[in-house]
């Protein structure tokens, strides 16, 4: 519960408001259940205020699913439509981080206020039955026993709900804390664990739709058959093409109801535009990054010179085991545009030791088929790798033109090509 207290704070004041609203609604109506039981009538002060609990529990949830909508959106817009560089844009993934949290927050809250309203709704028809049961109206009785027999199937829905999102936030907290390689397993597991819920839920729904269709048909021929009247046809009518609606309009929400694939490495549109095409291009796993940007070189995210680097990566290497649980630092992994020149990387590669294993970045495209959403477009980062070495017979970096030609040599040779970095 500490996960989901925090993820409720970072919401902002509107956790509040929906909070506040909440327990209105659950005060007023436990007030109106009680003070209709004492009065022994459902007309007046009780009704009043079963209305407006009723209307506070709608209002708190529409707060939630506005919420959850809007946060959906900006999920979207940043992991799926966005064309900006990654590069540093913390605000984007503070956006994405967020959204996410309050989707989560926002099933917490659903479920919740679902339960409050069948809850309190399932205690006034209770109270209501015993009160017309004592003053002899035994069809009035019977009708509010039916009334709390057509809530049961809303139950498995809500508590279904609540744990799932509770589930899902516990898992999406926990994956914080763990070492960055290990995220996407840890994400994956989390969905997958999430989903006996959601199964169970509709079990539940469907036992119990089916009991009470049963109870429904056994009652109805035991007692004597009555004309049913033009309004509670209508109504039942109505009820039915809602039902019917509702399941013809989510078939492609239930189509896509698994989640997307998690790649180990994921990586977006404008990295996969810019780094060479390498096929075959294996995943690749967690080691130092020397990137040349337009106006810049960077390793690890750090501005350097062709000295500075030489520092920075021998640290790197040094401490690499260290964190790693002792193994070797598997390569270096060079992140470039496919038209940065070869020999601007020859000051920098110069200053790395001889046989060091050089990782060029690319990326691959995994392409997913939705139906609300249409193709989205997926990239994982991988790579493929040469070998570094001082020998004469070597080719030199210079004689290739860009780094797209290095890319291309790559593809061409069936053994792990090496080059001179002179």
């Amino acid at each position: 519960m500490n996960e989901l207290q925090e993820t409720v704070l970072d919401t902002g004041p509107r956790s509040f408001v929906v909070l506040g609203v909440a327990a209105t609604a659950l005060i007023l109506g436990v007030v109106a259940c009680v003070s209709g039981h004492r009065r022994r009538s459902w007309t007046g002060l009780p009704t009043r205020l079963a209305v407006a609990a009723g209307s506070l529990v709608l209002l708190a949830a529409g707060f939630v699913v506005a919420a959850v909508q809007a946060s959906r959106s900006v999920v979207l817009h940043q992991l799926l439509y966005s064309t900006r560089a990654a590069e540093g844009d913390a605000d984007a993934g503070r956006a994405v981080i967020l959204g996410i949290s309050v989707q989560f927050a926002g099933l917490v809250f659903i479920g919740a206020l679902m339960l409050l309203a069948l809850t309190v709704a399932s205690l006034g028809l209770m109270l209501s039955w015993r009160t017309e049961a004592m003053r002899g109206h035994r069809s009035l009785a019977i009708a509010r026993l039916r009334a709390v027999a057509l809530l049961l199937p809303a139950w498995p829905a809500a508590v279904g709900l609540l744990r799932y999102g509770l589930r899902m936030n516990e898992g999406y907290t926990a994956a914080a804390y763990v070492e960055p390689f290990k995220k996407a397993a840890e994400l994956l597991q989390s969905i997958d664990g999430a989903y006996p819920i959601i199964k169970a839920a509709r079990l539940g729904l469907l036992v119990l739709v089916a009991l009470a269709a049963i109870a429904t048909v056994v009652v109805s021929r035991r007692g004597v058959l009555r004309p049913v009247s033009s309004a509670r046809l209508a109504a039942s009518v109505l009820v039915f093409l809602a039902g019917l609606f509702a399941f013809a309009s989510t078939r492609r929400h239930a189509a896509d109801r698994r989640p997307l694939p998690i790649l180990p490495d994921v990586a977006d549109a404008s990295y996969a535009s810019k780094v060479p095409s390498l096929s075959p291009c294996r995943s690749t796993e967690p080691a130092p990054v020397l990137e040349f940007a337009n106006d810049s070189v960077r390793f690890d995210w750090s501005h350097v010179d062709p000295n500075e680097f030489q520092a920075h990566f021998d640290g790197a290497r040094i401490n690499y085991p260290i964190d790693h649980a002792g193994r070797p630092m598997p390569f270096l992994i060079v992140v470039a545009n496919r038209a940065t020149p070869a020999n601007r990387m020859v000051p920098y590669l110069q200053k790395v030791s001889d046989g060091t294993i050089i990782l060029v970045a690319s990326a691959t495209s995994h392409p997913v088929v939705s139906k609300t959403l249409g193709t989205i477009a997926r990239y994982e980062a991988c790579g493929r790798t040469f070998r570094l070495t001082y020998r004469e017979t070597a080719t030199p970096l210079s004689r290739y033109g860009s780094w797209s030609d290095v890319a291309a040599a790559i593809n061409r040779s069936s053994e792990v090509l090496e080059i001179a970095p002179w």
